[in-house]
């Protein structure tokens, strides 16, 4: 679908039930957000805003993201990466994001976050060769989106540990990974190989290209790890998690426009709710075969 913006500034609950049309922006081909492929399994967070939009009298309507980095860039700057702080352009489209954001303090002050699961990051890559600490990863490709927080998370920890590391932008082509400047891996620091900022973002990709050995490693949530081990039976023998990158737990959540102070309130309300009812468990059992019990306690094991 075609991103055209809405109005000149975020809607709110007025504006919104007047026109009967959510308008929620989302990742394709991820059982985590959206499959659009799979009858069964359209996606978790894509069922949770149905039932949000349905319960409201709502028709949804899915705005497709091809990059990440569209969720925090206003007027062409990425404000992540920038450090400055605005709304976000996506957000005169969309009326909220059903994405998988960690929630961060620089985020925060960007949007509304509405947490419903508690994550912890973790690196994770091929069952062969498991990385038990950071400095496993000395000698190693490390496999990231560069607008994705996970980069900036890892650039900080390695910094703080006095880390070497050396960065190199890549772009995929077929089943391979093409280098954008001549380069040789080093043995003494840490690889980091970087889809650059805007490049189309999937996740599955990420996978795929550990799975084959064309990287080590990569990091991802908690809830994203299980999601891809669970819908494919290539990465369960393949690929396994590591260790956290940070022992600070965290919190994926949905974001939103500060602006809309009321479709804020009764998304957080709805996630309660939600939850509470047993529903959001529920669904968490039919895509992972995992309760949100089942969840905590596995992630309660990880140190």
């Amino acid at each position: 679908m075609a991103l055209l913006a809405l109005s000149g500034a975020a809607r709110d609950w007025d504006e919104i039930t007047s026109s009967g049309v959510l308008h929620v922006g989302m990742r394709d081909l991820s059982p985590l957000a959206r499959d659009s492929n799979s009858k069964e399994y359209p996606g978790f967070l894509y069922e949770m805003a149905q039932t949000f939009a349905a319960e409201n009298g709502l028709r949804l309507e899915v705005h497709v993201m091809d990059s990440f980095a569209n969720y925090w860039t206003k007027d062409g700057e990425i404000l992540t990466q920038a450090g400055r702080v605005a709304t976000p352009d996506i957000y005169r489209t969309i009326d909220f994001a059903a994405e998988a954001f960690t929630i961060t303090k620089p985020r925060q002050k960007l949007v509304h976050l509405s947490p419903y699961i508690d994550n912890v990051e973790l690196f994770f890559g091929t069952n062969d060769s498991p990385l038990r600490e950071y400095k496993d990863l000395i000698g190693k490709r490390v496999l990231l989106y560069e607008s994705m927080s996970f980069y900036l998370v890892l650039r900080d920890a390695l910094e703080a540990r006095q880390i070497p590391y050396e960065t190199t932008y890549i772009r995929p082509e077929q089943d391979a990974i093409v280098f954008l400047k001549p380069r040789v891996d080093r043995k003494d620091k840490v690889n980091l190989y970087l889809f650059p900022a805007g490049e189309t973002t999937d996740g599955k990709l990420v996978y795929h290209y550990i799975a084959r050995k064309f990287a080590d490693a990569s990091i991802n949530d908690s809830l994203g790890i299980i999601f891809r081990l669970f819908s494919n039976s290539y990465y369960t023998q393949n690929i396994r998690p590591y260790f956290p990158v940070n022992v600070a737990r965290t919190q994926l959540a949905w974001g939103s426009s500060h602006e809309s102070t009321v479709l804020n309130a009764k998304i957080d309300a709805f996630i309660k709710r939600y939850k509470d009812s047993g529903a959001f468990s529920e669904q968490l059992k039919r895509y992972t075969g995992m309760s949100l019990d089942d969840y905590h306690a596995l992630i309660e094991m990880i140190e």
